[in-house]
């Protein structure tokens, strides 16, 4: 039994029920984000797959498996777009841990990005992505140091590559998790 994956469109008057495409044969079609620069450009991610939308219809988008030949599909959970360019965020797991992933949207496919980490860890999620710009993103997210047995914030800047951010964590008493982040400039978030 296959699930249908829905969403809510808002004309300016009225919510109207809108079914989007989900890869077939798979049960599990959970759309995590959304995204829309103009009225005619969303774009929407979720377990293992992407769409888009043109202004009329949702058209189903290949993203990238990290293993294709171990498992591991990518779990996107949060989506940031400019116009033609859209950066997502999540995780995928192989051999029972979780692993950050970003992927790039150029405007025709979905290409993985590295997002290096100097920090030692077993696993690590990135959950929210903003884009000022087509070569200004922030994700953020949390990593596992398990020598410790807690989690770390974790913040990565896009500008052409991804790269580690210094991101203070609320103390070694606690976890520190960050969930989204918002930038409306470059500069600022």
């Amino acid at each position: 039994n296959q699930s249908q994956t829905l969403g809510l469109r808002w004309n300016g008057n009225s919510w109207s029920l809108e079914s989007i495409p989900s890869p077939s044969g798979s049960t599990f079609n959970q759309l995590n984000g959304v995204a829309c620069p103009t009225a005619t450009q969303c774009t929407a991610v979720g377990s293992g797959f992407a769409d888009g939308w043109n202004g009329s219809t949702w058209t189903l988008q290949a993203i990238v498996t990290p293993h294709p030949h171990t498992g591991g599909a990518a779990v996107l959970l949060g989506v940031a777009c400019r116009v033609a360019v859209c950066a997502a965020v999540g995780y995928y797991e192989l051999d029972a841990v979780q692993t950050r992933v970003a992927e790039m949207w150029d405007g025709q496919r979905w290409v993985l990005q590295t997002t290096p980490i100097s920090s030692p860890n077993d696993s690590s999620i990135l959950t929210g992505v903003s884009c000022a710009g087509p070569n200004a993103c922030m994700a953020v997210g949390s990593y596992l140091n398990s020598f410790f047995n807690q989690n770390h914030t974790l913040a990565e800047s896009y500008s052409l590559v991804w790269s580690q951010q210094n991101f203070p964590d609320p103390g070694t008493s606690s976890d520190g998790t960050v969930d989204d982040v918002s930038c409306p400039s470059g500069s600022f978030c």
